[in-house]
């Protein structure tokens, strides 16, 4: 069979990482995207040890972190997908989401925080900056929804009831 695009770069990060192997020195860089690399392949097995090599190297590598509870999902290991995504992991996806808003990459930002939800559905910190952005684009419906959601689950916190006031104010003007 021919190799395609996908083969090719994993062939070339495996020489890399034998390189680096030999000089007693691994890249978590180069480690994730060959784990990338391996999902695209479905070789499932292989991305879940090379995400945890990366994170031997990178403890705080959030992306291999992030596509390591992916894999764990992928493959049915939902307890340990669940454990993979941890506070800090949560804390610096939410805070890049943000910082797309703040550039006004509204879109990238959009798609980061609906990741971040479907990995911890009604997270009200996402919800909220999720709410925010839906405000900026006048989707004041979608806005309220993320508004109601945390209301939904935890009825006494304060600043949803306040961001959907806030939205009813500016829908009347």
């Amino acid at each position: 069979r021919e190799m395609g695009e996908v083969d090719l770069a994993v062939v070339s990060l495996e020489q890399l990482l034998a390189q680096e192997s030999a000089q007693k020195s691994k890249n978590e860089l180069v480690l994730f995207n060959l784990g990338v690399l391996y999902n695209k392949q479905l070789q499932r097995e292989k991305a879940l040890l090379t995400f945890k090599d990366a994170l031997s190297v990178a403890p705080n590598h959030f992306q291999s972190r992030f596509h390591l509870a992916i894999t764990y999902k992928e493959l049915g290991q939902l307890k340990q997908a669940e454990e993979a995504m941890t506070p800090q992991l949560l804390t610096a996806m939410l805070q890049s989401a943000t910082e797309l808003m703040a550039l006004g990459e509204l879109t990238a930002s959009e798609e980061k925080l609906n990741l971040l939800l479907e990995k911890k559905a009604d997270y009200p910190p996402a919800l909220q900056v999720l709410a925010k952005l839906y405000a900026k684009q006048n989707k004041i419906a979608k806005a309220a929804d993320c508004y109601q959601r945390v209301i939904e689950t935890r009825p006494k916190t304060i600043w949803a009831y306040l961001g959907l006031s806030s939205l009813w104010r500016a829908d009347s003007h």
